[in-house]
C-alpha cells in the first residue's frame, strides 16, 4: 500500500496525486484530522502508514531529496541532506523562521542564514543550533538539475516493496540467534514443524493461556508432571525421555539430559558421527516430534 503513499510525493503530474490534491489539498490532508470522520481508498493507506509509525516504523524518513539546483527541496520541511529534518534537528531555529517553506536554493544564496529569522539567534541553545546548522550547510553545493526525490532503503534510490517488506521483518520478526536448521531427508511440513518448536510458535496450552484464552488446566496432557510449554512437551516430558532413550540405543550416540532445543542443537553438533550421519540423525528426532504430537496445529 505504501507505494501509493510513495508516488503521491514523487509523481506530483500522475493522476493518482492530482486527484489525492483536489479532493484532499495540497498536503493530502496529512497535516490534519482529515479522515477521522469517514473512509476511502486513501485514508485507509494512510491510517496504515500510521499505524506502522506508533509500531517505530516510519517509512516517511526514506523519502528524501536528491539535491540538484535546490529549487525544489525545502530546506526545512523535506529531508535533502543525509535522510535528517531540519525543522526537526533545529527547532529553536525553525520557530525564529518567518519563511517556514522557503526552498534550499533561497536559504544556500542567503549567506547570512538569518536574514529571514524575525530576530538574529541569540546566545545558548540558539546560538549552538545556529553553528551546528552553518557547519552542516557550508560545504553544499548546487548543480544545474532539478531536485528528485530519492528512497533511502534501495541504493537505486527507486521504490521498492521488498525494500520495506525487508524493513519490517527486521523490526517486527524475533532475532534468530542460531540458523535455521533444515532437514532434506524429511518432508517440509517436518521441517516446518521443527522450526516451530525452535521459534515457540506451537499452540501449547502455556501459550494459548498467554493469548488470554481461558483453559481448564495448563498441565501437559501427556504426563500431567508439568506446564506444557514448548520445552517440556518436546524434551522434559516423560514419554519425550522414554523415546530418546530409545533413539540414542539405536544410534549408539551418547545420551545427555536435553531441556531446551538450543541445548539439543549444541548435542548433535557434539556427537562424534559423519555429517550425513547427522543429518540423518536429526530428521529421525524431527519425525519424532511430529508423530507424537498429531494434535498441535502450527499457528
Amino acid at each position: 500500500m505504501f507505494k501509493w503513499y510513495w508516488r503521491f510525493f514523487t509523481k506530483d503530474s500522475s493522476l493518482w496525486s492530482r486527484v489525492i490534491k483536489a479532493i484532499y489539498g495540497d498536503s493530502g490532508g496529512l497535516e490534519r484530522n482529515t479522515f477521522a470522520t469517514y473512509t476511502s481508498c486513501w485514508s485507509n493507506i494512510v491510517k496504515e502508514v500510521t499505524s506502522l509509525d506508533e509500531k517505530g516504523l516510519n517509512l516517511c524518513n526514506a523519502i528524501c531529496f536528491k539535491l540538484g539546483n535546490g529549487e525544489k527541496a525545502r530546506f526545512w520541511e523535506d529531508r535533502w541532506l543525509d535522510g535528517m529534518l531540519f525543522k526537526t534537528l533545529f527547532p529553536r531555529l525553525y520557530a525564529l523562521e518567518l519563511c517556514k517553506d522557503c526552498t534550499v536554493a533561497s536559504k544556500i544564496c542567503d549567506y547570512t542564514f538569518d536574514s529571514s529569522f524575525r530576530r538574529p539567534p541569540r546566545g545558548g541553545v540558539e546560538q549552538e543550533q545556529f553553528m551546528a546548522l552553518l557547519s552542516l550547510v557550508k560545504d553544499i553545493q548546487l548543480v544545474p538539475m532539478e531536485d528528485r526525490w530519492s528512497w533511502s532503503l534501495s541504493s537505486s534510490g527507486e521504490f521498492s516493496v521488498s525494500s520495506v517488506r525487508r524493513l519490517i521483518d527486521d523490526k517486527t520478526l524475533p532475532d534468530a540467534t542460531q540458523k535455521t536448521r533444515w532437514v532434506r531427508l524429511v518432508p517440509i511440513k517436518i521441517n516446518v514443524h521443527a522450526w516451530k518448536v525452535k521459534s515457540n510458535s506451537l499452540p501449547t496450552r502455556f501459550n494459548i493461556s498467554r493469548r488470554g484464552i481461558l483453559i481448564d488446566s495448563l498441565k501437559c496432557g501427556t504426563c500431567d508432571m508439568g506446564v506444557e510449554t514448548v520445552n517440556h512437551l518436546f524434551f522434559s516430558c516423560t514419554l519425550v525421555r522414554n523415546l530418546v532413550d530409545l533413539i540414542v540405543r539405536w544410534w549408539n550416540v551418547t545420551r545427555v539430559d536435553i531441556d531446551s532445543y538450543s541445548d539439543w542443537v549444541l548435542w548433535i553438533q557434539n556427537l562424534r558421527l559423519p555429517i550425513k550421519n547427522k543429518r540423518m540423525l536429526e530428521g529421525v528426532f524431527y519425525m519424532s516430534d511430529w508423530i507424537k504430537n498429531p494434535s498441535l496445529i502450527p499457528l
